[in-house]
Protein backbone atom coordinates (compact mmCIF):
# COMPACT_ATOMS: atom_id res chain seq x y z
CA UNK A 1 0.00 0.00 0.00
CA UNK A 2 2.74 2.48 0.89
CA UNK A 3 4.36 1.98 -2.53
CA UNK A 4 1.12 3.02 -4.21
CA UNK A 5 0.83 6.10 -2.00
CA UNK A 6 4.44 7.02 -2.76
CA UNK A 7 3.84 6.54 -6.49
CA UNK A 8 0.82 8.86 -6.38
CA UNK A 9 2.85 11.54 -4.57
CA UNK A 10 5.92 11.14 -6.81
CA UNK A 11 3.80 11.41 -9.95
CA UNK A 12 2.08 14.52 -8.50
CA UNK A 13 -1.30 12.79 -8.67
CA UNK A 14 -1.90 13.81 -5.07
CA UNK A 15 -0.35 16.45 -2.84
CA UNK A 16 -0.75 14.38 0.33
CA UNK A 17 -1.30 10.68 0.94
CA UNK A 18 -2.61 9.12 4.13
CA UNK A 19 -1.83 5.52 4.95
CA UNK A 20 -5.00 4.32 6.66
CA UNK A 21 -3.15 1.31 8.07
CA UNK A 22 -0.93 3.65 10.09
CA UNK A 23 -3.30 6.42 11.15
CA UNK A 24 -6.99 7.29 11.32
CA UNK A 25 -7.61 8.77 7.84
CA UNK A 26 -10.48 11.01 8.93
CA UNK A 27 -8.57 12.60 11.81
CA UNK A 28 -5.41 12.93 9.71
CA UNK A 29 -7.34 14.58 6.86
CA UNK A 30 -8.93 17.02 9.31
CA UNK A 31 -5.51 17.78 10.80
CA UNK A 32 -3.86 18.33 7.41
CA UNK A 33 -6.65 20.53 6.06
CA UNK A 34 -7.73 22.22 9.29
CA UNK A 35 -11.37 21.46 8.38
CA UNK A 36 -14.16 19.28 9.69
CA UNK A 37 -14.25 17.22 6.48
CA UNK A 38 -14.04 17.15 2.70
CA UNK A 39 -16.50 18.77 0.32
CA UNK A 40 -16.45 15.71 -1.95
CA UNK A 41 -15.25 12.19 -1.11
CA UNK A 42 -14.78 9.39 -3.64
CA UNK A 43 -15.03 5.79 -2.43
CA UNK A 44 -13.19 3.63 -4.99
CA UNK A 45 -12.35 0.40 -3.16
CA UNK A 46 -15.67 -1.36 -2.67
CA UNK A 47 -15.36 -2.40 0.97
CA UNK A 48 -17.67 -1.66 3.90
CA UNK A 49 -14.87 0.02 5.88
CA UNK A 50 -13.97 2.37 3.01
CA UNK A 51 -17.63 3.29 2.45
CA UNK A 52 -18.03 4.08 6.16
CA UNK A 53 -14.79 6.07 6.08
CA UNK A 54 -16.06 8.06 3.09
CA UNK A 55 -19.22 9.00 4.99
CA UNK A 56 -17.14 9.98 8.02
CA UNK A 57 -14.65 11.96 5.91
CA UNK A 58 -17.31 14.17 4.29
CA UNK A 59 -18.21 17.46 5.94
CA UNK A 60 -21.83 18.37 6.72
CA UNK A 61 -23.71 18.92 3.44
CA UNK A 62 -20.84 17.20 1.60
CA UNK A 63 -21.01 14.74 -1.27
CA UNK A 64 -19.91 11.11 -1.29
CA UNK A 65 -19.48 9.44 -4.67
CA UNK A 66 -19.40 5.62 -4.51
CA UNK A 67 -17.35 4.12 -7.36
CA UNK A 68 -16.06 0.93 -5.74
CA UNK A 69 -17.40 -2.41 -6.94
CA UNK A 70 -18.84 -4.27 -3.94
CA UNK A 71 -18.82 -8.06 -3.95
CA UNK A 72 -21.74 -8.27 -1.49
CA UNK A 73 -24.24 -6.09 0.34
CA UNK A 74 -22.87 -3.92 3.13
CA UNK A 75 -24.27 -2.00 6.08
CA UNK A 76 -23.88 1.75 6.31
CA UNK A 77 -24.63 4.15 9.15
CA UNK A 78 -27.54 5.93 7.47
CA UNK A 79 -28.01 8.15 10.51
CA UNK A 80 -24.61 9.61 9.64
CA UNK A 81 -25.96 10.43 6.16
CA UNK A 82 -29.10 12.03 7.59
CA UNK A 83 -27.41 13.89 10.45
CA UNK A 84 -24.72 15.35 8.18
CA UNK A 85 -27.21 15.91 5.31
CA UNK A 86 -24.87 14.14 2.90
CA UNK A 87 -25.49 13.66 -0.79
CA UNK A 88 -24.55 10.07 -1.66
CA UNK A 89 -24.38 8.99 -5.29
CA UNK A 90 -23.19 5.86 -7.02
CA UNK A 91 -21.51 5.69 -10.41
CA UNK A 92 -20.51 2.78 -12.65
CA UNK A 93 -16.97 3.88 -13.54
CA UNK A 94 -16.32 1.49 -16.41
CA UNK A 95 -18.95 2.84 -18.77
CA UNK A 96 -17.45 4.30 -21.99
CA UNK A 97 -13.94 4.85 -20.59
CA UNK A 98 -11.78 2.35 -22.46
CA UNK A 99 -11.56 4.11 -25.83
CA UNK A 100 -10.75 7.57 -24.41
CA UNK A 101 -8.21 6.03 -22.02
CA UNK A 102 -6.46 4.16 -24.82
CA UNK A 103 -6.32 7.40 -26.82
CA UNK A 104 -4.81 9.30 -23.87
CA UNK A 105 -2.21 6.55 -23.39
CA UNK A 106 -1.38 6.39 -27.10
CA UNK A 107 -0.98 10.17 -27.29
CA UNK A 108 1.33 10.18 -24.25
CA UNK A 109 -1.02 12.34 -22.18
CA UNK A 110 -0.86 9.93 -19.25
CA UNK A 111 2.50 9.29 -17.61
CA UNK A 112 2.74 5.58 -16.90
CA UNK A 113 6.44 5.51 -16.00
CA UNK A 114 6.86 3.28 -12.98
CA UNK A 115 3.22 2.14 -12.98
CA UNK A 116 3.92 -1.45 -14.05
CA UNK A 117 6.33 -2.80 -11.48
CA UNK A 118 6.02 -6.55 -12.03
CA UNK A 119 5.72 -8.67 -15.18
CA UNK A 120 5.04 -12.39 -15.48
CA UNK A 121 4.95 -14.71 -18.49
CA UNK A 122 1.61 -16.44 -19.06
CA UNK A 123 3.03 -19.68 -17.69
CA UNK A 124 3.39 -17.97 -14.28
CA UNK A 125 -0.10 -16.42 -14.28
CA UNK A 126 -1.22 -18.23 -11.13
CA UNK A 127 1.84 -16.98 -9.23
CA UNK A 128 1.23 -13.47 -10.59
CA UNK A 129 -2.23 -13.43 -9.01
CA UNK A 130 -0.88 -14.75 -5.70
CA UNK A 131 1.90 -12.16 -5.63
CA UNK A 132 -0.34 -9.29 -6.78
CA UNK A 133 -2.88 -9.97 -4.04
CA UNK A 134 -0.16 -9.58 -1.40
CA UNK A 135 0.93 -6.11 -2.58
CA UNK A 136 4.49 -7.13 -1.73
CA UNK A 137 7.79 -5.88 -3.16
CA UNK A 138 6.65 -2.25 -3.64
CA UNK A 139 4.10 -3.50 -6.17
CA UNK A 140 1.99 -0.97 -8.07
CA UNK A 141 0.62 -2.92 -11.05
CA UNK A 142 1.24 -6.46 -12.22
CA UNK A 143 1.05 -7.51 -15.86
CA UNK A 144 0.73 -11.00 -17.29
CA UNK A 145 2.30 -11.17 -20.74
CA UNK A 146 0.60 -13.43 -23.28
CA UNK A 147 3.31 -13.53 -25.97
Amino acid sequence: MQARLNYAKNQHIVAQAINSKETDPVKEFQRLTNTDGADIVFEVVGQEITAQTALNMARSSGKVIILGVFEHNISLNMMNVVRKELQVMGSWTCLNVFEPTITLLKDGQINTNGLITHRYPFEQAQQAFVDASSYSDNRIKTVIEFY
